[in-house]
């Protein structure tokens, strides 16, 4: 058994290297220098040599260092390479947004460029403090009629009338029996979505607000929970807020931490609650890492990747740029079949694609007009025409509610 073990370091003395390079940025996305970053290169190897037989992992720690740039490199010959520790002084990493591991890439040519990584640490020593203040309003009784209310994040009043030190807007329809339509959005600044904990605001991608479509054919939950990130009163405030929906009672609740000083430093040592949403990044590797906050690529936006129930609050024309010759992937076209704030003029010209699955996406958004949805009944596809026959049944005042907001803008600019 031993002598089998002596095969694993001839085996991968005699391959060619592969190689990982990355950066380590900070919240203001400036590089870190004089990090240490270990990995753990492994690789499995039989017990004995004989194909699809129980195996051995053999391990090897690997330790870089960032360079004056924040850039570290890293070559390996072992099956994989997994991310053990980011870490320097005064920081915490932030492993959501960070690849976790590495393979061996089975093209030699490939080996050629290395395979990268982006690396995310906070700065969290030496920052003021000072000014932050936490937040739990009192519980507030809503209707569901649609009603806005507004939220004084400063106060942390609730009002049923807009004033000059509102903040944050939201509103609760009934738009079927059993489903309801929260929206929240910013008077004066922006939104960014996320289930996430960061001891920052994020830096930009904001978005006016959101809507969240709940109870659609099941019975609505006791306790609906949003969690994002506002920028408020024209970026001078930065906020972490959580909005508590309670369907029994029609009351929302909002805990939230508040930093008016124009910093989008949140973190609050000595008050982190048993919410933990004023203490640092709690999604480590064994927590799981909510999918608004994944890394999602270049050139891609972060509300791309939320659940089909959440509903961007975005202008015509964002909407218009998804669907440009150049970017007429099939993806972002099926991304704009399912939103409620489409245009219609999009979305009419989705219903009569010849991709089946972008007229099926059309046909189960519940913000289609009705005029289309008939159309799509006698659709070629079976699905289709099935789909759009359960949304018809379903019933819901999505689009004329919709259409009844000023802040909503439409192709027909209503």
């Amino acid at each position: 058994m031993s002598g089998c073990t002596v095969i694993y370091p001839i085996e991968s003395f005699f391959r060619s290297p592969d190689h990982v390079q990355g950066v380590v940025v900070d919240q203001d996305d400036k590089p870190v220098s004089g990090v240490t970053v270990r990995f753990d290169a492994w690789e499995h190897v039989p017990y004995v040599p004989i194909p699809f037989t129980a195996t051995k992992r053999f391990s090897r720690a690997r330790t870089v260092t960032t360079d004056g740039e924040g850039m570290f490199g890293l070559s390996f010959k072992r099956e994989g390479l997994s991310l053990e520790t980011v870490d320097k002084a005064g920081f915490v990493f932030e492993p959501c947004v960070t690849p976790k591991s590495w393979s061996r890439r089975h093209i030699p040519e490939q080996r050629s460029s290395p395979q990268v990584g982006r690396f995310l640490m906070y700065r969290v020593s030496g920052v003021d403090t000072s000014g932050v203040k936490q937040v739990s309003t009192p519980e507030f009784t809503f209707a569901t009629d649609g009603s806005e209310y507004y939220l004084d994040l400063v106060s942390g009043g609730i009002s049923s009338t807009a004033t000059e030190s509102a903040d944050l807007a939201f509103s609760v329809k009934q738009v079927g029996a059993t489903t309801w339509l929260a929206t929240i959005r910013a008077v004066d600044g922006g939104i960014w979505a996320s289930a996430n904990e960061k001891p920052y605001a994020p830096q930009g991608d904001y978005i006016s607000g959101f809507s969240a479509l709940y109870g659609q054919g099941y019975a609505i939950p006791y306790r609906t929970q949003y969690d994002f990130f506002a920028k408020t009163r024209g970026g001078r405030h930065f906020s972490r807020v959580i909005a508590d929906v309670i369907k029994k009672t029609n009351k929302i609740q909002f805990h939230y931490v508040l930093n008016p000083t124009g910093n989008r430093f949140l973190f609050v040592p000595e008050t982190v609650d048993n919410r933990g949403i004023h203490g640092p990044p709690h999604c480590k590797e064994r927590y799981h890492c909510d999918f608004a906050y994944v890394i999602l690529g270049e050139g891609v936006q972060w509300w791309r990747k939320q659940g089909h129930n959440f509903y961007p609050l975005l202008p015509a024309e964002e909407f218009a740029a998804l669907m440009k010759p150049e970017g007429k992937d099939q993806l972002s076209r099926r991304y704009v079949a399912r939103q409620l704030y489409a245009p219609g003029v999009v979305l009419e010209e989705l219903s009569r694609s010849a991709v089946w699955q972008e007229r099926w996406d059309v046909a189960a958004n519940p913000a289609t007009p009705v005029d289309i949805l008939n159309r799509l009944q006698s659709d070629p596809e079976a699905s289709v025409r099935q789909q759009a026959d359960e949304t018809l049944k379903r019933g819901l005042s999505i689009a004329e509610y919709l259409r009844s907001k000023d802040y909503y803008r439409h192709a027909d600019g209503k």
